[in-house]
């Protein structure tokens, strides 16, 4: 399989080669679409993220508002991939209250909210999300809609022990059937059967991801490894919280100190309360005292230094009049503006300020100098 998408990304590389050499802005976007998802299953996030942002880029600037959105969808799902659940939760919830697109075309980025929301411990809204995008993905009949929105009730499951409701969205994931599965959604439902001790499915693990095959052949620490070396620490922590026996006692610390600083509120909680029910208190990091940090990372990666400038930038003020009201040099200024402007893939200061209007929230509005 992973051979096969390989093959498939070389082709969508120079399907998106031709597309941009000819100017068939159109055939672009639906190339960048398609490339960045397919970088996503190969968990080539370097390269989703490049192709996901010149895309919007060029989305946004030929008003290709449809693949614009989609796109968008697809950088919350990256996000929340990679533990950065913050930007996860900012971009998907932009995208959700963007209007003028049919529903279903919200469908990714609701998901993506919804399981943010869980992992942040904000329970009930997560819920009340997760039930909306079922309703909405079970009236398109359609599996790729359908799936994500159960593997993430399956979660919700989990961290509330609710084994009935795990048996029945196991079941209905399995009627849809494998063949409507890709590699690390099938694994995904594997492993939850395995950790609700579940009636295992006759699939070959050779068909799942290998994070996914490790646990469920009990290698908890490389399948852990594996994980943070895909950039993917969410999982590697849920993963050292299925250890047993000799091994808990130093998985699930480890699992606690990546949900803190993942600031995974809701899951760390979880993780706490079962290692008090385990008697592993004295070896369990000491809970955050106070809020979280403020600081969040930019969705596009601005540091405070130029989401400062940025803002001045929309106001419309002159590299001069920046410089001027934030009390720095002209050239300091000038190696911002370029920073950002390669960081939104943009040739100007207009591009960038049609990205700000189809995505507000990449100003920060309470930026100060």
């Amino acid at each position: 399989m992973m051979l096969g998408m390989t093959e498939g990304a070389r082709l969508l590389e120079e399907s998106l080669s031709l597309s941009l050499l000819h100017g068939f802005h159109d055939h672009a976007s639906r190339a960048y679409t398609n490339f960045s998802e397919c970088c996503m299953l190969l968990r080539d996030f370097a390269k989703a993220e490049k192709l996901i942002v010149e895309g919007t880029a060029l989305c946004v600037q030929f008003d290709l508002d449809g693949a614009a959105h989609y796109l968008l969808g697809r950088h919350a799902q990256l996000r929340m991939e990679q533990g950065r659940l913050h930007e996860a939760e900012t971009i998907a919830e932009g995208v959700v209250t963007m209007d003028g697109f049919p529903r279903v075309m919200h469908l990714p980025a609701l998901s993506v909210l919804a399981r943010v929301k869980l992992r942040l411990g904000q329970r009930e809204k997560a819920l009340e999300l997760l039930q909306r995008a079922l309703a909405e993905g079970l009236y398109t009949g359609e599996p790729q809609r359908i799936i994500p929105v159960r593997l993430a009730l399956l979660e919700a499951a989990w961290l509330s022990d609710d084994s009935d409701a795990a048996k029945t969205h196991v079941a209905e994931l399995l009627l849809l059937g494998s063949e409507t599965m890709n590699m690390w959604d099938l694994g995904e439902v594997l492993v939850w059967q395995h950790r609700f001790s579940l009636a295992a499915s006759p699939i070959s693990t050779a068909e799942i991801a290998a994070p996914r095959a490790a646990e469920l052949a009990g290698d908890i620490e490389r399948a852990a490894d594996l994980w943070l070396a895909l950039d993917q620490p969410y999982e590697a922590a849920l993963c050292l919280l299925q250890a047993r026996a000799e091994d808990v006692r130093q998985a699930l610390p480890r699992a606690v100190k990546l949900l803190d600083d993942l600031e995974a509120q809701g899951t760390a909680s979880f993780a706490r309360r079962l290692g008090m029910r385990l008697g592993l208190e004295d070896v369990m990091p000491k809970k955050r005292r106070g809020p979280y940090s403020s600081s969040r990372q930019h969705p596009l990666g601005l540091t405070q230094s130029e989401q400062i400038v940025l803002g001045s930038l929309v106001e419309g003020l002159s590299n001069k009049e920046i410089a001027r009201a934030l009390s720095r040099s002209l050239r300091t200024v000038e190696h911002q503006v370029s920073s950002l402007l390669a960081k939104f893939n943009a040739a100007n200061r207009l591009e960038v300020l049609l990205r700000v209007r189809s995505e507000p929230w990449l100003v920060d509005r309470n930026a100060e100098g």
